[in-house]
Order: structure tokens, then C-alpha cells, then sequence
């Protein structure tokens, strides 16, 4: 099945999780393409990066299903922000192959992100991570990872391209799980709690905005 799952958040948002198993001409059938920007489709030449994006935008489609929306397609705003064309409902996207998974709230900021606990974390690790947090994660490669996702998540929640991971973004230590809660902030005033769980071998993070 290519919708591994599809759940309502306590919060009353939505998200849903594509597995990407299909070839790119299926996913293309499952889409009204003619509601999407095929402009943007059109610079995507790399095929499981096309695969990606049809499948962000199918887990987008059933999570606005499941609010009660018809689904129109999507539009970014001038950070590049993801919106639902022609209703008030807030969406973020995100994809790690071969999953994409999509997060929608009618009224409140949303952000989601999903990724592989790759090495790479761990020679970066001091861009983007407080000295409290590196001493949190230490070298646990899936710690690093999960860090990673909920600053990726508090970006998209703020909405706009200038804001650092490291010093603005903070994320509270957490003892590992394969699923729990979060607590993180933007700029130490915006304070906000964000829901982990492992998917497989990815680790996702969402979070609602009030």
C-alpha cells in the first residue's frame, strides 16, 4: 500500500504518510496534475526527485481529505512555503525517499519533517546544535537526527528563510524513544511541542502552532 499511514493529531490536524513504491507514471495518474505548478514540476529532472514530489503532494491530498477539503492543489508563497490553493488550512510537506508525508491544520501554523539518521548528521552536528544539545546527543546518530527534524519543523512553522538552526531554533534534551514528545522554541519566545516517532528506519516530527 502506498499510504502507510494516515492519522489525526490531538490537535485536530491531519497528517498522512506516503510509502513511495510505485513508478513515476503511476504516481502521475493518482494526481490531477493540471491543478498542480507544472512550471515548478518541470525543473524537477531527477526521476525519484519527481517520484518525491508527486508523492508529497497524494499525502497532502488525502490529509486534506480527511479535514473535509477538496483538494485543489498546491501554491508557495514567496519563502517558499507550501499552501493549499483556494482554502484557509495550513500544510507542510516533507520526504526522505522513499517516504513523503504531508501535515494539515485548519487554522494553525504546521511543520513536518522526515529523514534517514544519515552519517553526514554528525559532521554538521555543531552548525546547527547548541552546546546543551551536542551534549545531549552526543554521538547517537538517531538523537542527532531527530534534533534535526524538529528544528527542521520549528523553520517551517516560523515560515520565512531568515532564521538559524543554531541559536534561534532550541530544542529541550529528551531521552530517546520510538516515540514522544518534544519540547522546542524560535527565538525563546515562541514556545511549542513537537511529536516524534520513528517510521522504519526514518525518524518524522511534526508540530501544531496555537
Amino acid at each position: 500500500m502506498p499510504l502507510l499511514q494516515s492519522q489525526t493529531t490531538p490537535e485536530n490536524g491531519h497528517w498522512a504518510l506516503w510509502h513511495i513504491t510505485e513508478s513515476l507514471e503511476a504516481l502521475q495518474a493518482l494526481l490531477p496534475i493540471q491543478q498542480e505548478n507544472q512550471q515548478e514540476l518541470a525543473q524537477i529532472h531527477f526521476e525519484p526527485r519527481r517520484k518525491e514530489w508527486f508523492a508529497g503532494r497524494l499525502a497532502a491530498q488525502v490529509a486534506a481529505g480527511q479535514q473535509g477539503m477538496v483538494y485543489q492543489g498546491i501554491q508557495k508563497d514567496q519563502w517558499g512555503k507550501p499552501w493549499l490553493k483556494q482554502q484557509p488550512a495550513h500544510l507542510s510537506i516533507s520526504n526522505s525517499s522513499p517516504y513523503a508525508v504531508a501535515i494539515i491544520h485548519p487554522n494553525s501554523p504546521v511543520g513536518i519533517d522526515i529523514e534517514f539518521p544519515k552519517p553526514a548528521l554528525q559532521s554538521i552536528k555543531t552548525k546547527f546544535l547548541s552546546t546543551t544539545e551536542l551534549q545531549d546527543a552526543g554521538t547517537n546518530l538517531d538523537k542527532l537526527c531527530v534534533y534535526w527534524c524538529a528544528k527542521e519543523t520549528l523553520y517551517k512553522i516560523h515560515g520565512t528563510k531568515k532564521l538559524a538552526f543554531k541559536g534561534p531554533l532550541k530544542v529541550q534534551p529528551f531521552t530517546l524513544q520510538n516515540q514522544g514528545y518534544l519540547q522546542g522554541s524560535i527565538n525563546d519566545q515562541e514556545h511549542y511541542s513537537l511529536f516524534y516517532q520513528a517510521i522504519n528506519d526514518h525518524w518524522m516530527v511534526y508540530s501544531i502552532g496555537s
